[in-house]
């Protein structure tokens, strides 16, 4: 896709815990600030004490493989709601590592991850460290 967004996640300062709350289009600077801070004001009091909400990755947007460039221009230019990621949780920190407007894309992507499966017993099994997430818009 044309555009580039940005992922929102929300950390628990008690535990340490890292995790994908939406996404955003790509934003800088005071932009960023501003969207970080509605954010915390949507929280209740005891929960902006022990939380805190920061970007991290940047990333592009998938789309089906072969569009056109008119095609793909057209679908930048409309907002969409919620989005789609492949994440890797790593001990207490999630990282997404594909976002897409539609869920088969993800997931795809993710059974096409060797580490996504286990093999135990001559039978492959899903590996819960890899998930797909749905993701919402934050404006």
């Amino acid at each position: 896709m044309a555009k580039a967004f940005s992922i929102i996640k929300r950390e628990n300062l008690v535990t340490g815990e890292l995790c994908c709350e939406g996404f955003t289009w790509k934003k800088e600077g005071d932009e960023e600030k501003e969207t970080v801070e509605k954010l915390a004001r949507k929280l209740n009091t005891s929960e902006r004490v022990i939380s805190r909400y920061c970007f991290d990755e940047v990333l592009g947007m998938h789309l089906l493989p072969g569009m056109s460039k008119e095609l793909v221009s057209e679908l930048s230019s409309h907002v969409f709601s919620y989005a789609y990621a492949v994440c890797k949780k790593e001990g207490k920190k999630e990282t997404v590592l594909y976002l897409s407007l539609f869920k088969d894309m993800a997931m795809r992507f993710k059974n096409g991850i060797p580490a996504a499966s286990i093999r135990f017993k001559d039978r492959d099994y899903a590996n819960p460290d890899y998930y797909v997430k749905e993701l919402r818009i934050i404006r």
